[in-house]
């Protein structure tokens, strides 16, 4: 019988075969069943259409891979081969490790992209609006490159009265991104009231705007309760910065133009509120000169019928005190006649034709206070009769429209002023015409 080899013997030469032979080898494959163990270490299967291999990642290196694992990736490894006895099965130790296709950089921003957009944080919902004027503004850039004077420049051609305050930060190296992410929560806290942030940075390569997919930064810009305008590189670069920012703008120039109003054009606007405004207003005091106009006609038209219902009020009680008078004074009279046939009739004595004279007097007398007193009242209704009229408002307001005067220039106010064949002057509003008295009419009780 040939040599018998136990189970350990055979695995350890094939362990040593494979890890003489593979000692670092590139291979190419898809992740799968990929995990992560709580100490950090990474576990997935690399595979192609006709087989698959396991692969273990160290943490120390898993640290160093820029972008996140995740299964369906396609990735290409620098490895190493070995077996491990107690499960009889080999594996790959990773020891580098880059995406397939599209770079590393690419990578990292669809994959921080993605993650952001599921998280609301491009919705619009979230986009603070820009204010119309800005006073204030915080400007986030490097000291020293072009985008700094681009922005001062285009702000102070613009409108000189904004002021603004410059943020110096590293815009290359490896703690950019902190700097960037410290300045921005740092103008958050002041009490400077700043009213738009600008991020900017001039033109570069993708991997010198890489820095600017960070997700702290972006974090920043979300969190930011002043409005974010980020002008970074040129028209065909998109961050993830500027996905977050409340308006992306295609460069430094341009996010100093969003961010500033021009003075002539905020001239406009101001003069085309201004004309709002007059014709809001002129609008406004028409209507009201409409209401006023219908009030006083309503008022007018209800004392015209109120001094018309008193005036008929009061030919009423005259009417009804010379009926009652008038009867009264036929019931005395015809006693008093009574009385003086039986007087007649009777040739009494002196005594009974003194007592109709009597009884005479005393009717004349009451007859004429009786008048008197009905002429007083009759004078009292027209008196108050003449002031409702001169209070009608259509009479006051003729009044104003229409002067008569006589030869003298004098103005006329009453029937009493004129006299018969005088001449007269009557002044319009459009026009004059002269009149001559024929007649005279004058009210009752004048």
């Amino acid at each position: 019988m040939q040599n018998v080899l136990s189970v350990e013997e055979i695995t350890y030469r094939i362990k040593g075969l494979l890890e003489d032979n593979f000692t670092s080898v590139w291979v190419k494959g898809e992740i799968i069943s990929f995990a992560e163990s709580a100490a950090g270490h990474c576990y997935f299967n690399l595979q192609d259409k006709k087989a698959k291999i396991a692969v273990i990642l160290f943490r120390g290196v898993a640290k160093t891979v820029p972008f996140r694992l995740e299964n369906g990736l396609e990735v290409v490894m620098r490895a190493r081969i070995g077996l491990y006895p107690e499960r009889g099965i080999y594996q790959l130790t990773c020891d580098e490790l880059h995406p397939c296709g599209a770079g590393v950089l690419q990578l990292v921003f669809e994959q921080t992209k993605k993650d952001l957009e599921a998280k609301g944080y491009f919705d619009a919902i979230h986009k603070k609006a820009l204010p119309l004027f800005a006073k204030r503004i915080a400007i986030v850039t490097s000291m020293t490159g072009a985008a700094k004077d681009d922005i001062l420049r285009t702000i102070e051609q613009r409108n000189s009265f904004v002021e603004t305050t410059l943020f110096p930060v590293a815009v290359q190296g490896a703690a950019v991104a902190q700097d960037i992410v410290q300045t921005l929560y740092a103008i958050a806290k002041r009490k400077d009231n700043f009213d738009v942030i600008i991020l900017a940075r001039g033109g570069g390569a993708m991997e010198d705007l890489a820095v600017f997919n960070d997700r702290n930064i972006a974090q920043a810009i979300f969190e930011s309760p002043i409005p974010v305008i980020t002008g970074i590189g040129h028209e065909r670069d998109f961050t993830i910065a500027d996905f977050v920012a409340d308006v992306r703008a295609s460069t430094p120039t341009a996010a100093a133009q969003t961010a500033v109003i021009l003075q002539t054009d905020l001239q406009e606007r101001i003069d085309m509120l201004t004309t709002r405004i007059q014709y809001a207003f002129s609008s406004f005091l028409a209507q009201r000169d409409s209401d006023l106009a219908s009030i006083s006609h309503r008022m007018q038209r209800s004392l015209v019928q109120k001094i018309e219902t008193l005036r008929q009020r009061n030919q009423n009680v005259l009417e009804q005190l010379r009926r009652q008078i008038d009867r009264y004074s036929k019931n005395l009279l015809w006693k008093l006649q009574d009385n003086r046939y039986q007087l007649t009739k009777n040739t009494a004595t002196s005594f009974l034709l003194q007592r109709r004279f009597q009884y005479e007097s005393k009717f004349f007398k009451l007859v004429a206070n009786t008048k008197q007193k009905i002429y007083t009242k009759e004078q009292r209704l027209f008196a108050l009769e003449k002031r409702l009229y001169l209070a009608n408002p259509k009479l006051k307001a003729a009044q104003k429209k229409i002067v008569v005067s006589n030869i003298d220039n004098n103005q006329i106010q009453s029937i009493h002023d004129i006299i018969k064949k005088e001449t007269l002057f009557i002044n319009f509003i459009d026009g004059k015409a002269k009149v001559s008295v024929e007649d005279i009419y004058k009210l009752e009780g004048e």
